[in-house]
Formats: C-alpha cells, sequence, structure tokens
C-alpha cells in the first residue's frame, strides 16, 4: 500500500516515522460516490422554487428599505 505524500513535509516516512506508525498501519478511505444533482421529483423542485423566490422577494424588500450610498 503507498500513502499520499504528507502536505507539510513532502513525504510520507517522515511523517509515519513521526507518528510512530508504518504503511501497513494504516487505512485511506478515499471512494467516492456521485450521488446525484438536482431534485428527484416535481414537488422538490416546485419547493425549491419557491423558497428561492421567497428569499430573493425578501432580499428586494430589504434593499428597497436601504438608502444606497449614491442616492445622498
Amino acid at each position: 500500500m503507498s500513502c499520499a505524500t504528507c502536505a507539510a513535509c513532502g513525504t510520507t516516512s517522515r511523517c509515519l516515522e513521526r507518528l510512530g506508525v508504518t504503511e501497513d498501519e494504516i487505512t485511506i478511505v478515499n471512494h467516492w460516490n456521485h450521488a446525484g444533482t438536482g431534485y428527484d421529483n416535481d414537488a422538490e423542485r416546485e419547493l425549491a422554487s419557491a423558497i428561492y423566490q421567497r428569499q430573493r422577494e425578501q432580499r428586494k424588500t430589504r434593499h428597497a428599505k436601504e438608502k444606497p450610498p449614491w442616492n445622498c
């Protein structure tokens, strides 16, 4: 098994030695799967859209109340 290179010292062996372990004692878990992007169904899309619209309206209202610094 080969370990990743240490970002701090640039070598694996120095870090392992400093930690008092060998490569055989280390298990690296780095298997990632992409679970997906987006929404599963129309109801989720509609809910996300409604949340977005509400946040946008709240942001517009909040900024409309504030006096912009360029309009003195």
